[in-house]
């Protein structure tokens, strides 16, 4: 038989259970949210950084000459590769070939491509064919070397908004994922 002093003990750590629940719950709830939006953030990131690679690998595959590399197939290409993303819509994506001009000693862009419609410019190809590439400080180009530069920008929306913060300065204007590559 129960006496009334241990029936109102259990009611109170009962009570006190159920406080303690509502003070949890909610936390753990959120960072189960976060996990799960920092686990989306990964998957796009890593599909960016295997665009990059597999459009590069794919760009430098040439017959002959440095003019046999077929740009439209290469950006088809990668359409597919980029898959689950949308493309054409979520992404852009840039390539091109970069040869040292013999008259300044420039890295120029001989041979340029884009495709996607996501507002993004590009870093290192920004100017564009004909233009002068901005490579990193890393990258020493010789004179009759050619280099395929890759740049990828992947849109990352975040079904919840934490604010993450810069994310390692990956994710940055407008939700961006940004990967570039040199072959």
């Amino acid at each position: 038989m129960m006496t009334s002093s241990s029936h109102s003990s259990l009611r109170a750590s009962r009570a006190q259970a159920m406080v303690e629940f509502a003070l949890t719950f909610p936390v753990i709830v959120m960072l189960l949210a976060m996990l799960f939006e920092f686990g989306r953030y990964v998957i796009i990131k890593q599909t960016a950084v295997n665009l990059t690679r597999e459009t590069g690998m794919l760009a430098v595959r040439r017959l002959d000459s440095p003019a046999a590399t077929n740009f439209p197939n290469v950006m088809a290409a990668a359409a597919s590769i980029a898959q689950p993303v949308n493309l054409t819509n979520d992404g852009r994506i840039y390539v091109a070939q970069v040869m040292r001009r013999a008259s300044d000693n420039q890295p120029a862009i001989v041979q340029y491509g884009a495709f996607g419609n996501l507002s993004a410019n590009a870093k290192v190809l920004g100017a564009g064919l004909g233009g002068v590439a901005t490579l990193p400080s890393t990258v020493n180009l010789q004179s009759n070397q050619i280099l395929y530069v890759v740049e990828t920008y992947l849109r990352f929306v975040p079904v919840m908004r934490f604010g993450f913060g810069n994310l390692n300065s990956t994710v940055g204007e407008t939700n961006r994922v940004y990967d570039t590559a040199y072959f």
